[in-house]
């Protein structure tokens, strides 16, 4: 009961996290949940994970430090390694438990660590990450999940993914959470807070600045608002995908945990709800 109650306040705060910086340069709000070492101890510490360590593949063997952290994932009382950057063509998160004797590589998650901190009150660590494209590719992912000690292991569980395109303008206005509702047979979602035709999409699917298309009755959240030059106003909204886009650059059909979309929406054509 404890579990269930911890996951849903953090599902019902994760939009209020979810405006933090869209293209992070860097990962690493780590806080006090990470072991400060000299680099000569952190150093022995990792030549101990073993060469199937995901830095060591190909013939490069040098190791960045700074990719490295030093805590207690599964609250053992034992430190435990997390490798969290660069791995194959995208970014990856592995994590090590110490088992007294030697360290063992237990589950991945997919993208960088950009925040973690340790919930009050719990056991449970809460993880943001961020998921860069990949071949190509346009869509980042950011992800938040609760790790917590399980059968002498730990069990990961993604709690929410929200995705926005490439060139999605990051927010500065802030504005109280507003839920609507879409109220046109077809309302959509921007890259940035401007109506923009000209721009042709590579993919051929959606031309201009437009990233989806709602349907009527598609729910969303506005977090942040821009005002245009003709004195439109912009929402930054996190839409729920609660009905299926008409047409979209960054929604997924086969994704189980029904991801929420991230851009910006005009705020004329909707109706606000409690």
């Amino acid at each position: 009961m404890k579990s269930i109650s911890l996951i849903i306040i953090i599902l019902s705060s994760y939009s209020i996290r979810a405006q933090e910086v869209l293209n992070p340069s860097g990962y690493g709000a780590w806080g006090s949940v990470e072991e400060q070492l000299s680099s000569t101890d952190k150093n022995e510490l990792i030549e101990q994970l073993g060469i199937s360590s995901p830095w060591k593949t190909g013939n490069d063997e040098s190791i960045d430090l700074n990719l490295f952290h030093v805590l207690d994932i599964n609250n053992d009382g034992l430190l435990d390694v997390a490798y969290s950057g660069m791995y194959a063509e995208g970014t990856a998160t592995f994590f090590y438990l110490n088992k007294g004797s030697q360290y063992e590589q237990s589950d991945m998650i997919p993208g960088g660590i950009i925040r973690i901190e340790r919930l009050p009150l719990s056991n449970f660590l809460e993880i943001k990450t961020h998921l860069r494209p990949c071949c190509a590719g346009s869509v980042h992912t950011h992800s938040i999940y609760l790790v917590h000690s399980k059968n002498n292991g730990i069990k990961i569980t993604n709690l929410n993914n929200v995705d926005y395109y490439e060139d999605t303008l990051e927010p500065n206005q802030q504005i109280k959470k507003t839920r609507f509702v879409t109220t046109r047979p077809e309302y959509k979602l921007r890259a940035t807070p401007e109506i923009d035709s000209e721009l042709k999409n590579w993919r051929e699917i959606i031309d201009g600045n437009t990233v989806a298309i709602y349907p009527k009755g598609s729910r969303g959240l506005a977090i942040a608002e821009s005002t245009d030059e003709t004195g439109r106003v912009w929402w930054f909204v996190i839409m729920d995908n609660n009905i299926k886009p008409i047409k979209s650059l960054i929604y997924y059909n086969d994704d189980p945990k029904g991801s929420q979309s991230m851009g910006w929406m005009s705020s004329r054509f909707v109706d606000k709800v409690d």
